[in-house]
This record gives structure tokens, C-alpha cells and sequence, in this order.
């Protein structure tokens, strides 16, 4: 395995075997010049002792930070967490919106609230690195 610029990779046991995943994007582009080299719409799940492919979840386009993995339905398997860029590529619905994706690559909800609604990020706007809390404490 290997990683290139504007890779951001995390660690995640996602079958709860108690060894992590690698998890990483894959940019839709080469072209250091092309607006599509900052984007990404797969996300790849690697065995990280052997680095065997295991997965694939196709996604709409997001900058290449701007997805986590977190279980929020307290089944201990987690969920995919991806900012929607601002991208003409996109569907209008999903432009500007976090959606999230089960590890089979269904999307299960998209916000109903866009991002930035009070900042000015020019003609393509990426999102910017998602987060994750539990603030009431529930452990979900």
C-alpha cells in the first residue's frame, strides 16, 4: 500500500475482529492541474497486514478528507460519513450536504441543511474535514 498526496487514510476495525482496517480514498484524478484531483467518490477498505482490497463504496464526489467512519445506530458496525462537494458532478440535492453511506455503499440519508450557508468559498466549494461527537453521552 501506498499513499500520495491529498490522501488522508484511517484506521477503523470495521468487523469487529478486533485487527483494523485501512481505509482510503481514491482521487478521481491525476491531473495536478484538473479540479478533480482534489475530489474523490470511492472509498476503499484495505486489510491492513496483508493490504488485499476488500471493498469499495462509490460515493458522490467529496474532498479527499472530508469522510469518517463512526457507528451511530449502536449496531457496532460504522457508518460512512462523506461531505458533498459543491461539485458539478454532483446531483443538486447532494451539492453542499453530508451524507451517509452503510458499508455496502447504500446511501442512507443525505442532510437536509447545506454547509457554509454564510461563507463565500468562490465557484467550487469542497466542504471542509468532518466531525464527530457523542454530546448527550448516550454511546451512540
Amino acid at each position: 500500500l501506498s499513499s500520495t498526496w491529498l490522501e488522508y487514510p484511517l484506521i477503523v476495525d470495521i468487523d469487529n475482529d478486533g485487527i483494523p482496517e485501512l481505509i482510503s480514498h481514491i482521487r478521481a484524478s491525476n491531473d495536478p492541474t484538473s479540479f478533480l484531483s482534489y475530489l474523490s467518490n470511492q472509498i476503499r477498505i484495505f486489510n491492513i497486514n496483508s493490504g488485499k482490497l476488500l471493498k469499495t463504496i462509490r460515493t458522490h464526489y467529496f474532498e479527499g478528507q472530508n469522510y469518517l467512519l463512526a457507528d451511530v445506530t449502536g449496531d457496532c458496525i460504522p457508518e460512512v460519513f462523506v461531505v458533498f462537494a459543491n461539485w458539478e458532478s454532483n446531483p443538486e440535492a447532494v451539492r453542499k450536504r453530508i451524507g451517509c453511506y452503510d458499508l455496502d455503499g447504500n446511501l442512507l440519508w443525505v442532510s437536509d441543511s447545506t454547509y457554509a450557508k454564510n461563507v463565500v468559498y468562490g465557484q467550487y466549494d469542497f466542504g471542509d474535514i468532518i466531525h464527530i461527537a457523542d454530546f448527550n453521552q448516550d454511546g451512540i
